[in-house]
């Protein structure tokens, strides 16, 4: 929908250049790279002439394809989320919705795989984990064993994640958000 993104773009184009600060934008399914040279020339396009106006392009991997891709993208992008609830739903072609399915995928064969190349991509960008399975205190020890450090927890999963993160080493400490 290239009038809707423009619309969206338009108003943080418009933010940042009234607030004076950097916006965050996230690219969500993000897995071509035609896709992100396209965004980055609309914005290019709507902030042409305009002052103030500096942005963080970051783009959100939901499927093998953008993780295996997402190498591509370092150089035009400045970070990375990881969708897990579409990741892991990919994975084992079922539904979201279906917690037993997605937790069985995230302690899959096929899952460390994809952990492995999101490792290197963490490397050389920030890379946060995000969907409802970052707020499962044991995917969280789970991740970390990974070397993932980054989450983004539902709201209301705050407190348990909390509680998981003091009671492990300082050594395996995680930050979340």
């Amino acid at each position: 929908e290239r009038k809707m993104l423009e619309s969206q773009l338009t108003a943080l184009i418009r933010a940042a250049q009234e607030t004076n600060r950097t916006v965050n934008v996230l690219i969500p399914y993000l897995s071509e790279h035609r896709e992100l040279v396209a965004v980055r020339q609309i914005i290019s396009t709507l902030s042409a002439g305009k002052k103030g106006i500096r942005f963080r392009l970051g783009g959100m991997l939901e499927n093998a394809a953008a993780v295996f891709n997402a190498r591509r993208f370092t150089g035009l992008l400045d970070f990375f989320y990881v969708g897990t609830s579409d990741l892991l739903s990919a994975l084992v072609q079922q539904r979201r919705e279906n917690t037993e399915a997605i937790h069985r995928a995230l302690v899959s064969d096929a899952f460390a795989a994809v952990a492995g190349e999101l490792k290197k991509l963490a490397r050389t960008k920030p890379l946060s984990i995000c969907g409802e399975i970052a707020g499962e205190p044991w995917a969280i020890a789970y991740l970390a064993s990974f070397g993932f450090k980054d989450y983004v927890l539902p709201t209301h999963r705050i407190p348990i994640a909390q509680n998981m993160l003091q009671a492990m080493s300082r050594n395996d400490a995680v930050q979340y958000a």
